[in-house]
């Protein structure tokens, strides 16, 4: 079975930025996710944390207990073409980058997580994460 956990410290603050664009960049990383759950039998868990920043704005953690990111492509993780899967294409977290890069915002990969296992991408992005000409 898949299992999907989301929480939410309080209420998320507002920020000002485009949907779509965010959308896509979590999708990317949701779908890694999932093609890495895949690889795992028994139990799998794929959770999405959304709490506010001090500084304003907002932090996304996406986190899986998969097998983890190869650590000889974990330093490159988001340059383009650069993939741990055999049917990647390696633009999917490139694209991440740059769409949280756009917003102002930064994006890291913490992996493993625990037991040497899982990996977590955190977003952080600002109050104001519009990109420019939005």
């Amino acid at each position: 079975t898949r299992g999907v956990a989301a929480s939410m410290d309080g209420g998320p603050p507002p920020i000002r930025a485009d949907g779509d664009q965010l959308r896509q960049a979590l999708l990317n990383i949701a779908r890694n996710a999932i093609d890495a759950l895949a690889t795992v039998t028994g139990p799998r868990s794929l959770e999405v944390a959304l709490e506010p920043r001090a500084e304003g704005g907002v932090r996304i953690t996406i986190t899986d207990d998969g097998p983890g990111i190869d650590p000889a492509i974990r330093a490159r993780i988001f340059d383009p073409f650069v993939t741990g899967k055999p049917h990647g294409t390696g633009l999917g977290l490139a694209l991440t980058h740059e769409i949280v890069a756009e917003h102002g915002g930064v994006v890291r990969v913490v992996s493993p997580v625990r037991d040497e296992r899982g990996t977590a991408f955190v977003i952080e992005l600002p109050a104001d994460a519009r990109p420019a000409g939005i």
